[in-house]
Protein backbone atom coordinates (compact mmCIF):
# COMPACT_ATOMS: atom_id res chain seq x y z
CA UNK A 1 0.00 0.00 0.00
CA UNK A 2 1.59 3.00 -0.82
CA UNK A 3 1.49 6.28 1.38
CA UNK A 4 -1.32 8.59 -0.09
CA UNK A 5 -3.56 4.65 -0.16
CA UNK A 6 -2.16 4.80 3.92
CA UNK A 7 -3.58 7.82 4.58
CA UNK A 8 -6.61 7.64 2.82
CA UNK A 9 -7.26 4.39 4.30
CA UNK A 10 -6.37 5.65 8.08
CA UNK A 11 -8.26 8.81 7.59
CA UNK A 12 -11.43 7.23 6.38
CA UNK A 13 -10.76 4.77 9.95
CA UNK A 14 -10.39 7.87 11.91
CA UNK A 15 -13.50 9.41 10.67
CA UNK A 16 -15.27 5.86 11.49
CA UNK A 17 -14.10 6.35 15.52
CA UNK A 18 -16.40 9.47 15.73
CA UNK A 19 -19.04 9.20 13.93
CA UNK A 20 -21.97 7.12 13.70
CA UNK A 21 -22.77 4.08 13.31
CA UNK A 22 -19.35 2.60 15.00
CA UNK A 23 -18.10 5.80 16.62
CA UNK A 24 -21.78 6.19 18.28
CA UNK A 25 -25.32 6.15 18.80
CA UNK A 26 -26.53 8.06 15.33
CA UNK A 27 -28.75 11.30 16.53
CA UNK A 28 -31.95 13.06 14.60
CA UNK A 29 -28.88 15.33 12.73
CA UNK A 30 -27.70 12.19 11.29
CA UNK A 31 -30.48 10.80 8.94
CA UNK A 32 -31.37 11.84 5.77
CA UNK A 33 -34.74 14.03 5.27
CA UNK A 34 -37.66 11.92 4.44
CA UNK A 35 -38.15 12.36 0.57
CA UNK A 36 -41.11 13.69 -0.41
CA UNK A 37 -44.18 10.97 -0.22
CA UNK A 38 -42.64 9.06 2.14
CA UNK A 39 -43.40 7.88 6.14
CA UNK A 40 -41.39 7.33 8.76
CA UNK A 41 -42.24 3.74 9.21
CA UNK A 42 -41.29 0.64 11.96
CA UNK A 43 -38.52 -1.35 10.75
CA UNK A 44 -39.80 -4.58 8.85
CA UNK A 45 -36.84 -6.10 9.58
CA UNK A 46 -33.36 -6.14 10.98
CA UNK A 47 -31.09 -8.61 10.70
CA UNK A 48 -28.95 -9.66 13.68
CA UNK A 49 -25.85 -11.93 12.39
CA UNK A 50 -23.53 -12.82 12.21
CA UNK A 51 -20.32 -10.95 10.86
CA UNK A 52 -18.55 -12.62 7.72
CA UNK A 53 -21.47 -14.46 6.22
CA UNK A 54 -22.04 -12.79 3.33
CA UNK A 55 -24.56 -10.69 4.78
CA UNK A 56 -23.60 -7.36 3.24
CA UNK A 57 -24.00 -9.04 0.03
CA UNK A 58 -27.43 -10.27 0.64
CA UNK A 59 -28.56 -7.19 2.11
CA UNK A 60 -27.61 -5.91 -1.20
CA UNK A 61 -29.73 -8.32 -3.03
CA UNK A 62 -32.71 -7.36 -0.26
CA UNK A 63 -32.73 -3.67 -1.09
CA UNK A 64 -32.11 -4.37 -5.04
CA UNK A 65 -36.18 -5.08 -4.60
CA UNK A 66 -38.12 -2.50 -6.19
CA UNK A 67 -40.22 -2.53 -2.69
CA UNK A 68 -37.21 -2.54 -0.36
CA UNK A 69 -35.58 0.65 0.65
CA UNK A 70 -32.61 1.55 2.65
CA UNK A 71 -32.50 2.66 6.18
CA UNK A 72 -32.08 6.63 6.26
CA UNK A 73 -28.71 6.80 7.72
CA UNK A 74 -27.58 4.82 5.54
CA UNK A 75 -28.69 6.53 2.45
CA UNK A 76 -26.58 9.34 3.97
CA UNK A 77 -23.96 7.58 4.35
CA UNK A 78 -23.72 6.77 0.89
CA UNK A 79 -24.42 10.48 -0.54
CA UNK A 80 -21.10 11.08 1.44
CA UNK A 81 -18.57 8.22 0.13
CA UNK A 82 -19.30 5.94 2.78
CA UNK A 83 -20.80 2.38 2.73
CA UNK A 84 -22.84 0.58 5.92
CA UNK A 85 -25.47 -1.78 6.05
CA UNK A 86 -25.61 -1.74 9.59
CA UNK A 87 -26.89 0.95 12.37
CA UNK A 88 -24.69 -0.62 15.58
CA UNK A 89 -27.21 1.54 17.21
CA UNK A 90 -28.36 -0.87 20.66
CA UNK A 91 -24.14 -1.65 20.39
CA UNK A 92 -23.80 1.74 22.36
CA UNK A 93 -25.87 1.44 24.88
CA UNK A 94 -24.97 -2.24 25.99
CA UNK A 95 -25.39 -2.91 29.97
CA UNK A 96 -27.57 0.06 31.00
CA UNK A 97 -31.49 0.76 29.74
CA UNK A 98 -32.91 2.60 27.05
CA UNK A 99 -34.67 5.95 27.23
CA UNK A 100 -37.76 6.31 25.54
CA UNK A 101 -35.98 9.55 23.60
CA UNK A 102 -33.28 7.00 22.66
CA UNK A 103 -36.03 4.48 21.28
CA UNK A 104 -37.85 7.28 19.67
CA UNK A 105 -34.74 8.14 17.73
CA UNK A 106 -33.94 4.42 16.60
CA UNK A 107 -37.46 4.13 15.28
CA UNK A 108 -36.90 7.36 12.91
CA UNK A 109 -34.37 5.90 10.74
CA UNK A 110 -36.68 4.10 8.96
CA UNK A 111 -38.93 5.40 6.44
CA UNK A 112 -40.38 4.40 3.20
CA UNK A 113 -42.84 5.22 0.17
CA UNK A 114 -46.48 3.76 0.49
CA UNK A 115 -46.57 -0.17 0.01
CA UNK A 116 -42.32 -0.55 0.61
CA UNK A 117 -40.50 -1.42 3.88
CA UNK A 118 -37.26 -0.54 5.36
CA UNK A 119 -34.54 -2.15 7.78
CA UNK A 120 -31.09 -2.52 8.72
CA UNK A 121 -28.42 -5.44 9.60
CA UNK A 122 -26.02 -4.90 12.19
CA UNK A 123 -24.31 -8.26 12.42
CA UNK A 124 -23.00 -8.03 15.79
CA UNK A 125 -26.17 -7.82 17.89
CA UNK A 126 -27.05 -11.50 17.99
CA UNK A 127 -24.13 -12.09 20.27
CA UNK A 128 -23.98 -8.23 21.85
CA UNK A 129 -24.98 -8.83 25.73
CA UNK A 130 -28.20 -6.93 26.21
CA UNK A 131 -28.93 -5.67 22.46
CA UNK A 132 -31.53 -8.50 21.40
CA UNK A 133 -33.22 -7.11 24.81
CA UNK A 134 -32.94 -3.72 23.64
CA UNK A 135 -34.61 -4.62 19.86
CA UNK A 136 -37.23 -6.33 21.55
CA UNK A 137 -38.58 -3.80 23.71
CA UNK A 138 -38.21 -1.05 21.32
CA UNK A 139 -39.95 -2.95 17.95
CA UNK A 140 -41.33 -6.52 18.69
CA UNK A 141 -43.19 -6.69 15.28
CA UNK A 142 -40.12 -6.62 13.21
CA UNK A 143 -38.64 -9.60 11.64
CA UNK A 144 -35.37 -11.26 12.46
CA UNK A 145 -33.22 -12.45 9.81
CA UNK A 146 -29.60 -14.27 10.80
CA UNK A 147 -27.32 -15.72 8.42
CA UNK A 148 -24.45 -18.27 9.70
CA UNK A 149 -21.42 -19.79 8.52
CA UNK A 150 -19.40 -22.60 9.25
CA UNK A 151 -18.15 -21.40 12.20
CA UNK A 152 -14.61 -22.55 11.29
CA UNK A 153 -14.33 -20.62 8.11
CA UNK A 154 -16.41 -17.94 10.09
CA UNK A 155 -13.84 -17.84 12.84
CA UNK A 156 -10.53 -17.24 10.37
CA UNK A 157 -12.88 -14.94 8.26
CA UNK A 158 -12.92 -12.59 11.26
CA UNK A 159 -9.70 -12.85 12.62
CA UNK A 160 -8.91 -12.15 9.28
CA UNK A 161 -10.88 -8.84 9.12
CA UNK A 162 -9.44 -7.96 12.61
CA UNK A 163 -5.51 -8.13 11.42
CA UNK A 164 -5.95 -6.23 8.39
CA UNK A 165 -8.22 -3.36 9.79
CA UNK A 166 -8.20 -3.40 13.48
CA UNK A 167 -4.75 -4.47 14.13
CA UNK A 168 -3.66 -1.62 11.36
CA UNK A 169 -5.87 1.08 12.64
CA UNK A 170 -3.93 0.35 16.31
CA UNK A 171 -0.30 0.11 14.86
CA UNK A 172 0.12 -3.30 16.74
CA UNK A 173 3.68 -3.69 16.64
CA UNK A 174 5.53 -6.57 15.08
CA UNK A 175 6.41 -8.22 18.39
CA UNK A 176 3.08 -7.74 19.99
CA UNK A 177 1.01 -9.43 16.87
CA UNK A 178 0.82 -13.38 18.89
CA UNK A 179 0.01 -10.87 22.42
CA UNK A 180 -3.05 -9.20 20.00
CA UNK A 181 -3.92 -12.55 18.26
CA UNK A 182 -4.21 -14.38 21.60
CA UNK A 183 -5.62 -12.26 23.65
CA UNK A 184 -8.01 -10.37 21.48
CA UNK A 185 -8.65 -11.55 17.66
CA UNK A 186 -9.20 -15.35 18.56
CA UNK A 187 -11.49 -14.47 21.13
CA UNK A 188 -13.15 -12.28 19.46
CA UNK A 189 -13.35 -14.42 16.52
CA UNK A 190 -14.38 -17.52 18.50
CA UNK A 191 -17.18 -15.73 20.44
CA UNK A 192 -19.23 -14.90 17.70
CA UNK A 193 -18.79 -18.17 16.07
CA UNK A 194 -20.91 -19.64 18.87
CA UNK A 195 -24.85 -19.21 17.55
CA UNK A 196 -26.47 -21.52 19.99
CA UNK A 197 -26.52 -18.57 23.46
CA UNK A 198 -27.90 -15.47 20.88
CA UNK A 199 -30.18 -18.19 18.98
CA UNK A 200 -31.91 -19.02 22.18
CA UNK A 201 -31.87 -15.73 23.53
CA UNK A 202 -33.89 -14.25 20.41
CA UNK A 203 -36.26 -17.30 20.61
CA UNK A 204 -36.85 -15.40 24.49
CA UNK A 205 -37.84 -12.53 22.53
CA UNK A 206 -39.31 -12.84 19.58
CA UNK A 207 -42.12 -15.63 17.82
CA UNK A 208 -40.54 -18.77 15.28
CA UNK A 209 -42.16 -17.51 12.23
CA UNK A 210 -40.79 -13.58 12.92
CA UNK A 211 -37.25 -15.24 12.36
CA UNK A 212 -35.50 -16.20 9.58
CA UNK A 213 -32.40 -18.28 9.35
CA UNK A 214 -30.41 -19.01 6.68
CA UNK A 215 -26.81 -20.58 5.67
CA UNK A 216 -24.21 -18.55 3.93
CA UNK A 217 -23.09 -21.72 2.27
CA UNK A 218 -26.50 -21.93 0.81
CA UNK A 219 -27.37 -19.06 -0.13
CA UNK A 220 -24.00 -19.10 -2.36
CA UNK A 221 -24.89 -21.81 -3.90
CA UNK A 222 -28.45 -21.94 -4.04
CA UNK A 223 -29.24 -17.78 -3.74
CA UNK A 224 -32.00 -17.06 -5.91
CA UNK A 225 -34.12 -19.89 -4.04
CA UNK A 226 -33.02 -18.27 -0.74
CA UNK A 227 -33.14 -15.30 -1.90
CA UNK A 228 -36.88 -15.49 -2.97
CA UNK A 229 -37.49 -17.16 0.61
CA UNK A 230 -36.41 -14.39 2.01
CA UNK A 231 -38.44 -11.91 0.29
CA UNK A 232 -41.39 -14.41 0.70
CA UNK A 233 -40.76 -13.78 4.57
CA UNK A 234 -40.84 -10.18 4.43
CA UNK A 235 -43.69 -10.19 2.32
CA UNK A 236 -43.00 -8.56 -0.57
CA UNK A 237 -42.89 -10.02 -4.16
CA UNK A 238 -41.10 -13.23 -4.33
CA UNK A 239 -40.55 -13.46 -7.75
CA UNK A 240 -38.16 -10.37 -8.37
CA UNK A 241 -34.49 -11.96 -9.46
CA UNK A 242 -31.95 -9.51 -8.52
CA UNK A 243 -29.52 -9.00 -11.40
CA UNK A 244 -26.59 -10.55 -10.78
CA UNK A 245 -26.57 -11.88 -7.64
CA UNK A 246 -24.57 -14.85 -7.71
CA UNK A 247 -21.54 -12.70 -8.90
CA UNK A 248 -22.04 -9.97 -6.41
CA UNK A 249 -18.61 -10.05 -4.51
CA UNK A 250 -18.75 -7.63 -1.57
CA UNK A 251 -16.25 -7.05 0.97
CA UNK A 252 -14.30 -9.56 -0.42
CA UNK A 253 -10.56 -9.35 1.46
CA UNK A 254 -7.52 -11.20 0.76
CA UNK A 255 -6.03 -13.28 3.55
CA UNK A 256 -3.29 -12.16 5.82
CA UNK A 257 -3.38 -15.35 8.01
CA UNK A 258 -2.78 -18.87 6.58
CA UNK A 259 -5.34 -21.64 6.04
CA UNK A 260 -6.15 -23.68 9.48
CA UNK A 261 -3.99 -26.57 9.57
CA UNK A 262 -6.07 -30.33 8.76
CA UNK A 263 -5.19 -30.69 13.05
CA UNK A 264 -6.64 -27.04 13.80
CA UNK A 265 -9.82 -27.43 12.04
CA UNK A 266 -9.91 -31.24 13.60
CA UNK A 267 -9.38 -29.44 17.13
CA UNK A 268 -12.47 -26.66 16.31
CA UNK A 269 -14.55 -28.75 15.45
CA UNK A 270 -14.54 -30.57 18.55
CA UNK A 271 -14.69 -27.11 20.18
CA UNK A 272 -17.58 -25.71 18.14
CA UNK A 273 -19.62 -29.36 18.06
CA UNK A 274 -21.86 -28.81 20.77
CA UNK A 275 -22.96 -25.35 19.78
CA UNK A 276 -23.37 -26.52 16.12
CA UNK A 277 -25.78 -29.46 17.67
CA UNK A 278 -27.30 -27.12 19.79
CA UNK A 279 -27.76 -24.48 16.61
CA UNK A 280 -29.53 -27.32 14.42
CA UNK A 281 -31.79 -28.58 17.06
CA UNK A 282 -33.35 -25.61 17.74
CA UNK A 283 -33.67 -24.61 14.07
CA UNK A 284 -33.88 -28.06 12.56
CA UNK A 285 -34.70 -26.44 9.13
CA UNK A 286 -31.14 -25.96 8.84
CA UNK A 287 -29.29 -28.54 6.71
CA UNK A 288 -26.17 -29.80 8.44
CA UNK A 289 -25.00 -31.12 4.94
CA UNK A 290 -23.60 -27.09 4.10
CA UNK A 291 -20.89 -27.60 7.01
CA UNK A 292 -19.13 -30.62 6.21
CA UNK A 293 -16.73 -30.40 9.19
CA UNK A 294 -19.73 -31.59 11.55
CA UNK A 295 -21.84 -33.86 9.27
Amino acid sequence: MNLLKRINWRQKWMRKLTEPPMGRAFRLEDLTPLPEGWKVVPPSFIGVGVPKAGTTWWYDLMISHPDIVDNRLRVKQVAFGGFSKELMYFLHMPMRGMAQQEIDTYLQAFAAPEGSICGEFSTMYLSYPTCLSHIARTTSAAKIIVILRNPIDRTLSHMNHLVRNRGKLLRVAKNAEKLFLTFQVMTEAALHSRYAPGLKQLLKYYRRDQILVLLYEKNKTSYRDEIRKTFAFLGVDPDFVPEGGASLVVNKKDYVLPKFEKEERLRLVEYFRDDVTETMDLFPELEIAYWPDFH
